[in-house]
Formats: structure tokens, C-alpha cells, sequence
């Protein structure tokens, strides 16, 4: 099946357009080449940059919309993300646990990362350096240095780095919900 694109006026086949609700048999009136080029056009950018900055409430009508209409979509975009980003899902898990908790307070991956290379990527409390965990334990969950709370969320400590040490996970599940007595290194 063949159709004529309004902008280029060459005939094409259907697969060459863009297949949209609402249209003459749900299909884009301008071919993708011609959609392509009309998108990357300057005036057009600064448009649609100036259209989403008055219109804030439109796009957040029209996102919502979309999420609603394609939940298994957006689960698939979220498990790839986390495959794809394990250490900043990681990251996002425990600062969500911390808010359900009532703790005040978040860090960010870059946070994390420059707090267990303060510590040489060492256990604060026995020393054991984080590549030695893969030798030390089977499980691939104790590979890496946990974030352990001097002051325990249970205990009204907060979740900024700066309450957070590296731990090991047996370090780390020793200490429980105590507060931080003891550091051996930096």
C-alpha cells in the first residue's frame, strides 16, 4: 500500500510513515524523512523549547496519559534501567527505605563512591579492603562495602553522607542499631 506525503508530495510506501492515532487510517500525514528533517530544523527546536516552558501542565496531562495507557512499557523501560544502572538503583532503593523510615536526608551515588574512597574502599571497622570480599564470601550480594549509619536510622540518625561509613557486611550486621563507638581507619 502506497501514500502520497503532503509536505514532499513523492509517493511511498506506508511503512515510511509514522503511524499515528487520529489520522486518515491512524498514519502520520508527512513521511518519516520528512518529519526528520522538519524536527531538526533550528526555529523548530527553539519552538518546542519555548512550547514546553509555557506549557508545563499540558506536557504533565500528556505524560500522564501516556504512562496510564502503556504501564508494560514503562516496567520494561524500569527493569532495564536497573540492569543497566545496578549501583544507582542501589543507591535509590536506600535513600527510598530511608524516607518510608522518617530519616531525614539522601545521598547520591557520586556521594557514596567518594566517601569509600576516603576510606581507601576499606571495612571503617576491620580494615578489609572491598576486592577481598570476593574471595571472603561466595554470595555476590557481600561483594561490595555496605553503607552502614553511625547513627542508626532506627535511632533518629539521618541518611546524609555524612552519617554513612563503609562497612563490610559482616561488620556492618555485627554493629546492628548501635551507635557508632569505635572507627579503626581512614
Amino acid at each position: 500500500m502506497n501514500k502520497i506525503c503532503s509536505k514532499c508530495k513523492k509517493k511511498k510506501k506506508v511503512t515510511d510513515f509514522r503511524s499515528c492515532k487520529g489520522y486518515k487510517n491512524d498514519i502520520y500525514s508527512i513521511c518519516k524523512e520528512c518529519e526528520y528533517e522538519y524536527q531538526q530544523n533550528d526555529e523548530r527546536k527553539e519552538y518546542r523549547k519555548r512550547w514546553v516552558k509555557n506549557n508545563p501542565s499540558k506536557i504533565k496531562k500528556n505524560h500522564k496519559k501516556w504512562r496510564e495507557g502503556n504501564p508494560e512499557k514503562i516496567r520494561e523501560n524500569e527493569r532495564k534501567w536497573r540492569k543497566e544502572n545496578p549501583e544507582k538503583n542501589s543507591v535509590k532503593c536506600k535513600n527510598y527505605k530511608a524516607r518510608k523510615k522518617g530519616a531525614e536526608g539522601s545521598h547520591t551515588l557520586k556521594e557514596w563512591l567518594d566517601k569509600k574512597k576516603e576510606y581507601n574502599h576499606r571495612c571503617v571497622y576491620c580494615g578489609i579492603h572491598e576486592d577481598a570480599l570476593k574471595k571472603k564470601y561466595k554470595d555476590k550480594r557481600w561483594h561490595k562495602l555496605t553503607e552502614d549509619h553511625v547513627i542508626p536510622l532506627s535511632k533518629s540518625g539521618s541518611n546524609y553522607i555524612s552519617n554513612i561509613l563503609p562497612a563490610c557486611i559482616s561488620c556492618n550486621d555485627k554493629k546492628s542499631n548501635k551507635i557508632c563507638q569505635k572507627i579503626i581507619l581512614k
